[in-house]
């Protein structure tokens, strides 16, 4: 096995050399969005921009993080949750029997980058005159009968830090008629370090071991110590923090050079193809385009781990 693999993706030192790109994807080419250090702060802004009354509702998956709630909840909103079905899609049914006279929003999220139903839960909005929330944090570069993920709610919010090695950002797609309070930004500095030091410990054993304490993703821990970790850092890891700061300036500069959607597309695919090799998933998963993370089962697992470090998949 080669170094540490990082839960979070990794930047190459060599980026400062690359050229910028002329051409960014969506939503870095449309007009409406707005970029932010994470997904709960760029839905914060967005919701509220819809103004919400004492009382509102928003109808939001039970299967959640977490930090959207707490978005929604600071920025006015009460959440009514939804069970969705066994492959965590909305279920109409459920739904109707939750609508209520303060409900004004359907919030559906893109799990893992793999999509949801779009143009129904579009129509399904539109015949009620609800607002649709499009969480697609996971699911940059995903796309849904060639249209981009993040491009069909009313409001939506795309985490790019989660599929590039950015010190943050991450985009609200919505109508800018509003003001925005916007801060100065932060440098980024001490995050674009631990994604530089991410890089270089995957590629590593000796650098893994004596710089295992630099980055946030904890080792392997028996249950009860991973328990206490997550309680320990959940109230840090999941706070909105300031919503009124927009992206660090190094996520600005970094954006169009970090950005290669050929060779990301070649490399998740061979990733996902490799993994089958010695794993199993569920027959619904299909190769990705891009996908943030695939799941699966494995007989062999400290062969599928070997697996993944000899081709520093991440």
């Amino acid at each position: 096995m080669s170094g540490r693999i990082s839960v979070s993706p990794p930047l190459p030192v060599a980026v400062y050399a690359r050229r910028p790109l002329g051409e960014l994807p969506f939503p870095l080419e449309d007009q409406r969005y707005l970029l932010f250090p994470k997904g709960r702060q760029a839905l914060w802004q967005g919701a509220r921009a819809l103004a919400p009354r004492p009382g509102d509702e928003v109808l939001v998956p039970a299967y959640n993080c977490g930090s959207e709630v707490e978005a929604l909840v600071s920025a006015g909103f009460a959440c009514r949750f939804y069970e969705g079905d066994a492959n965590l899609e909305p279920d109409e049914k459920e739904l109707d029997a939750l609508l209520g006279p303060r409900v004004r929003c359907l919030y559906v999220i893109h799990y893992l980058g793999f999509p949801q139903d779009m143009p129904k839960w579009r129509r399904w909005c539109d015949v009620r005159g609800l607002i649709l929330i499009e969480d697609a944090a996971q699911a940059w570069l995903s796309s849904l009968d060639s249209r981009p993920l993040g491009s069909f709610g009313d409001l939506a919010i795309i985490s790019l830090y989660k599929t590039f090695g950015l010190p943050d950002g991450a985009v609200l797609v919505a109508d800018r008629s509003h003001s925005l309070p916007i801060k100065r930004a932060d440098i980024g500095l001490s995050l674009l370090a631990r994604r530089h030091a991410a890089w270089l410990l995957a590629r590593s054993p000796d650098l893994a071991k004596a710089g295992a304490r630099l980055l946030d993703e904890q080792a392997f821990l028996p249950a009860d110590a991973y328990g206490a970790f997550l309680r320990a850092a959940a109230s840090e890891a999941f706070a909105l923090g300031d919503p009124e700061k927009p992206a660090s300036t190094m996520t600005r500069f970094l954006l169009p050079r970090v950005f290669r959607p050929d060779a990301v597309t070649r490399r998740r695919s061979r990733n996902f193809s490799g993994s089958s090799e010695t794993t199993s998933r569920p027959s619904s998963l299909d190769c990705p385009r891009v996908r943030l993370r695939s799941p699966f089962r494995s007989r062999r697992p400290i062969r599928q781990l070997s697996w993944i470090g000899w081709r520093r998949t991440a």
